[in-house]
């Protein structure tokens, strides 16, 4: 464990990709902790048999030597662990688990808290954190979700019953800004997208994978209205077992993608035209969806 070996650490998660590194990179090190783990990140965290103390209060932070947080959108519970983390003289570090929106994921009633050090899992992200934290630690290691999965990739997976996974994106969301600047509802995302499956794949195995921000609620009422009688919601939450089901998946710039390359899928990711939303590097998947 090195650095780490006598280290308490608090550990604060909400958001999945985040959680998974993070978890990841514990059970590796096999690190004893306690923290704040939330939404998403609790299936995650127990799914991985990680024990821990879940903490509600942050103060219990001046117990520990340093944060270790995710820098997810649906929760400030990260932020204020880093302004807490402050507060008691305590290092905090953050773990980049995307490559855009970098500053955004600071940002807390009217002000940008940024940890002591930031970690990021590949070059194009620790490039995009150089240019957007000048002055803060930027440290590259090793994914340890990605090491991960390469080690359970599914070898010589079986083409002839191909199943098609549809990603969702929650396009209709307002803080991602997606329907305001790039003209696109997940009706017309999912409409565009499965008339393509049906056309180049013809397959009638088309499943859809719900964004972590959706209710699945809104896609059963838009299968049923639109008569997508053929498709069905996806409920596997791990990730391994979810992929190890698919032949090709079909999303719009998400980290589901290099995960699903990395697992051996046929990876298309929708084109948008506005290069300030194409942020996957194009290395994690096999090519664009012109659609």
């Amino acid at each position: 464990m090195g650095l780490f070996e006598k280290k308490i650490f608090f550990i604060v998660c909400h958001d999945a990709g985040g959680a998974e590194i993070i978890s990841s990179w514990l059970k590796k090190k096999k690190i004893k902790f306690f923290g704040t783990i939330t939404g998403p990140a609790k299936n995650i965290f127990k799914r991985k048999n990680l024990k821990f103390i879940n903490r509600k209060n942050l103060s219990e932070i001046k117990k520990i030597d340093l944060v270790l947080a995710g820098s997810g959108w649906t929760s400030k519970n990260e932020v204020k662990a880093i302004i807490t983390a402050k507060k008691f003289k305590k290092k905090s570090i953050c773990f980049l688990d995307h490559w855009r929106n970098y500053k955004s994921r600071f940002y807390y009633k009217k002000k940008y808290h940024y940890p002591d050090e930031i970690w990021v899992g590949d070059k194009y992200a620790k490039k995009e954190a150089k240019k957007n934290f000048k002055r803060i630690k930027i440290k590259l290691i090793n994914n340890p979700y990605w090491d991960f999965l390469k080690k359970n990739k599914v070898k010589n997976k079986i083409q002839t019953n191909k199943k098609i996974l549809i990603a969702t994106n929650n396009f209709d969301e307002g803080k991602f800004l997606f329907k305001k600047k790039l003209k696109i509802t997940d009706l017309q995302y999912l409409n565009k997208t499965v008339n393509y499956v049906k056309k180049n794949f013809k397959t009638k195995n088309i499943f859809l994978k719900i964004h972590p921000s959706e209710k699945k609620e809104k896609y059963k009422q838009i299968i049923k209205k639109h008569k997508y009688s053929k498709i069905k919601i996806e409920t596997e939450i791990d990730i391994i077992k979810l992929l190890s089901k698919y032949t090709s998946l079909i999303a719009c710039e998400t980290n589901l993608l290099p995960l699903a390359k990395i697992m051996g899928l046929n990876t298309l990711n929708l084109f948008i035209n506005n290069k300030n939303f194409r942020v996957v590097p194009k290395p994690y998947f096999d090519k664009y969806l012109y659609i």
